[in-house]
C-alpha cells in the first residue's frame, strides 16, 4: 500500500483546487438534463404529438443513430415521458459526462507531469500510484455528485424515483469507464494533448458503435460504455445487472494505469516520442510554421469530426420536410420566417456546427498561455522572437484553423446537399452558410486573448461564455427561455443562413469589435510578466 501514500491527501487537494471547476461541471449538467426534460410536457402536450416523435426516431434510422434505441418508447403518455427523455438526451449527456470525467483526470495525471509539478510532489511522501487513483477517485465523486442531482431533479419533476436513480446511475457508469480510459491514456503519451485525443477517439467509437448496433438491432450496442449504460433502462423496467459491466471495465483501466505507471519514467510515456530531423525546414524556422506543427493533429482532428459531422446533419436534413412537416413544436424551434422549413433545419443545424468549431478555435487560442505555464513561451522568447511576433502567430493559427475547421462542416454538409439535389450551388450555399459565423468564433477568440493578456487566471470565463451560448442557441428554444436571453450570443447576430439575409454591418461590427480585442489583448501579453 506504500504506492498509494499521500492519496487522501491529494483527494482533498485536488476537490479544493478543483471545487469552482467541478462545480460549473456538475450544475451545468445536471441543470440542463432538468430544464431539459421540465420542456417536455410543455413541447409534446398530447398524444398525437408524443406519437409523431416517436415515430421520428424509430422511423428514421438518423434518428435513432443520434439518440437511442428507444427502450419502452411505445409506453410514453402525457403521465409518463420518462423513457423518451432517457431516449433523446441520454446519448449527449453522455458525451458531456464522459468529457468532463477525462478532462479531471488528464488535468491532474498527465497534465502534471507536463508541467512538472508531479516531480515536485513526487519528491515528498506520496507513492508512485498516488497521483493517479486520487484523479480517479476525483473523478469517481464527481460523477457520483451528478448522479444525485441529476437523479433529484427527476423526481423534483414527478418521474419515478426508481426509473430517476437508474438514470442518474447510468450516466454516472459512462463518467467512470471514461475516467479510468483516460487514468490508462495519461501513462501511454508524453502529453497532455495526446492523452485527450485518445480520450476523445475512444468516446467516438464508443458513441458510433453504440449508433450503429441500434439502427441495426445487433451486438455491437455491447461493446460501447453508451450501449452498457442504455442497457440499464431507466423508467422501462429497469434492470441493474449492466451496472457490473463497467465497474469491471473501469478497474481493469484503472488497474492497467497502475501497472504502466510502474514501467515508465516520471513524465515520460509508454510510447517514446519520435526523434525529429536533424535539420528543420525553412517552415519550422518560423514562429507561425513552429506553432502550425504543434497544432496540426489538433487541426486535423478537429476538420475530420466537424467534416463527419456535416455529412451526418445533411442527411437528416434530407428527410426534413417528410420528418418534421407534422410536428408543429419543431416549427417554432427551426422556422425562420420567410424560409423553407428544409431551409429553417439547415440555418439551425449550421449554428451548430459552428458552435462546436468553437472547441477548436478556443483551444488553439488558449495554447499562447497553455505554452507559458508549460515553460515553452520562456525558451521561444528567449531567441529572438519577440513577444508581438510569437503572440501573433498564436493567434493566425486561431483563426486560420477555425476557418478550416467550419468550412469543413460547410462542405460537408453541402456535398450532401449537392448529391440530393443534383445542384452544385447547394456546395457553395452550405460553405457560405457556415463561414458567414466566423466573425462570432473570432469574438471568442478575441476575448481568450484579451483575458490572457490581462488576466490569465480568468480564462474560465470563456468556458462560462461558451456554455451560455450552447444553452441558449442549443436548447433555448426547448427550454422556453425569455428573447432576451438570446441576445448575449453573438451567433444572434451574425447572418442566419442559408435561411435569412446577409448583414455585411452586424458582420463589419463583431469583427472590428473581435480584431479590437485582439490588438488590446496582445499588447496586454507584451506588457505583462510571464506566469502572472
Amino acid at each position: 500500500m506504500r504506492s498509494f501514500t499521500g492519496t487522501v491527501t491529494l483527494v482533498r487537494f485536488y476537490l479544493k483546487r478543483d471545487r469552482y471547476r467541478l462545480a460549473i461541471w456538475i450544475l451545468g449538467i445536471a441543470i440542463a438534463v432538468a430544464g431539459m426534460a421540465w420542456s417536455y410536457p410543455e413541447s409534446f402536450p398530447t398524444q398525437p404529438e408524443i406519437e409523431s416523435r416517436v415515430s421520428m426516431i424509430r422511423d428514421n434510422p438518423a434518428g435513432t443513430a443520434m439518440t437511442g434505441p428507444g427502450h419502452a418508447l411505445d409506453t410514453v403518455t402525457p403521465d409518463n415521458y420518462g423513457p423518451m427523455i432517457v431516449n433523446d438526451i441520454g446519448s449527449f449527456t453522455a458525451i458531456a459526462v464522459a468529457l468532463m470525467s477525462i478532462f479531471i483526470v488528464i488535468r491532474h495525471t498527465r497534465k502534471e507531469e507536463e508541467t512538472g509539478r508531479s516531480e515536485l510532489v513526487r519528491s515528498a511522501i506520496v507513492g508512485p500510484h498516488a497521483s493517479t487513483a486520487a484523479a480517479v477517485i476525483v473523478a469517481a465523486l464527481a460523477n457520483l455528485l451528478l448522479a444525485i442531482f441529476i437523479a433529484l431533479g427527476m423526481v423534483v419533476q414527478g418521474h419515478p424515483g426508481i426509473g430517476s436513480l437508474a438514470f442518474g446511475l447510468a450516466l454516472a457508469m459512462i463518467g467512470l469507464v471514461f475516467a479510468s480510459i483516460a487514468a490508462a491514456a495519461a501513462q501511454i503519451t508524453q502529453n497532455a494533448g495526446g492523452a485527450t485525443a485518445i480520450g476523445g477517439i475512444t468516446l467516438a467509437i464508443a458513441f458510433a458503435l453504440r449508433a450503429l448496433g441500434d439502427v441495426q438491432e445487433s451486438a455491437l450496442s455491447w461493446l460501447s460504455p453508451i450501449g452498457w449504460s442504455q442497457a440499464i433502462r431507466p423508467y422501462a423496467e429497469e434492470q441493474w445487472w449492466p451496472v457490473l459491466i463497467p465497474i469491471a471495465t473501469s478497474l481493469v483501466a484503472v488497474w492497467t494505469a497502475f501497472m504502466l505507471g510502474t514501467r515508465r519514467d516520471v513524465g515520460a510515456g509508454m510510447i517514446a516520442a519520435k526523434p525529429g530531423p536533424a535539420n528543420a525546414g525553412p517552415r519550422m524556422g518560423t514562429s507561425f510554421g513552429l506553432n502550425l506543427r504543434l497544432q496540426r493533429g489538433s487541426l486535423i482532428g478537429w476538420t475530420i469530426g466537424v467534416l463527419i459531422g456535416g455529412l451526418y446533419i445533411g442527411l437528416m436534413a434530407s428527410e426534413a420536410e417528410s420528418v418534421f412537416a407534422d410536428m408543429e413544436i419543431y416549427h417554432e424551434y427551426i422556422t425562420i420566417e420567410g424560409a423553407t422549413l428544409t431551409d429553417g433545419l439547415l440555418t439551425t443545424f449550421i449554428m451548430w456546427i459552428t458552435i462546436v468549431s468553437l472547441g477548436y478555435a478556443i483551444g488553439a487560442a488558449n495554447r499562447l498561455r497553455s505554452e507559458e505555464n508549460a515553460g515553452h513561451a520562456e525558451n521561444v522568447l528567449a531567441t529572438s522572437v519577440s513577444r508581438l511576433r510569437y503572440a501573433t502567430s498564436i493567434l493566425l493559427n486561431s483563426i486560420v484553423g477555425s476557418l478550416v475547421v467550419v468550412s469543413a462542416g460547410g462542405i460537408g454538409l453541402g456535398l450532401v446537399r449537392m448529391s440530393d439535389t443534383g445542384n452544385t450551388s447547394e456546395l457553395f450555399r452550405m460553405l457560405g452558410a457556415a463561414v458567414a459565423h466566423l466573425p462570432a468564433i473570432w469574438l471568442l477568440v478575441g476575448i481568450t486573448i484579451a483575458l490572457i493578456g490581462f488576466v490569465p487566471r480568468a480564462l474560465a470565463l470563456v468556458w462560462a461564455f461558451v456554455a451560455y451560448i450552447v444553452m441558449v442557441e442549443m436548447f433555448g428554444p426547448l427550454l422556453g427561455l425569455p428573447d432576451w436571453t438570446y441576445e448575449g450570443s453573438p451567433f444572434r447576430h451574425t447572418p442566419q443562413l442559408p435561411a435569412g439575409d446577409v448583414s455585411l454591418l452586424a458582420i463589419g461590427i463583431i469583427t472590428v469589435i473581435a480584431l479590437g480585442l485582439m490588438i488590446v489583448g496582445i499588447l496586454g501579453f507584451r506588457r505583462r510578466d510571464l506566469y502572472a
